[in-house]
Formats: C-alpha cells, structure tokens, sequence
C-alpha cells in the first residue's frame, strides 16, 4: 500500500516538473489514463507525451561541434 502512495507521489512531483507522460509511466508504474487526466487537472493543460530525444545532433546545435564530437 505504502509502495503504491509513494508511486503517486512521485508521479504527482513529476507533473508539477513538467516531466513527459512517458517518462512519468517508465518511473511510477501509474497508468497512462491517469497520469494524463492528473495532468490536466494540475498543470490546466496536455502534457508531452513523447519519448524523450536520445539524439546527440539535438544535444549539439551546431553542425561544426557535431562534426568536432562525432570524429574520434
């Protein structure tokens, strides 16, 4: 019981970070439906639901850095 609250809780302090649906789900355990229905409720509006960008080129905005960071 206690491990479900704390779950919640920490989905909620998520919510409040602005943290993506996804990463809410992959953390907490709580389901989607949920965690986007609170979301609304607390925030007033649709949080991102997307996977999170693993992309090194959105890390490094610039072409000649990426070109820097990519030879080795």
């Amino acid at each position: 019981m206690l491990d479900k609250l704390n779950q919640y809780s920490l989905a909620v302090e998520l919510i409040n970070r602005h943290a993506r649906i996804a990463v809410i789900v992959n953390e907490t355990k709580v389901p989607k439906k949920l965690i986007k229905k609170t979301y609304r409720e607390l925030i007033v509006r649709s949080g991102s639901s997307g996977p999170i960008r693993n992309s090194s080129r959105g890390l490094i905005r610039n072409s000649a850095r990426y070109r820097e960071a990519t030879l080795s």
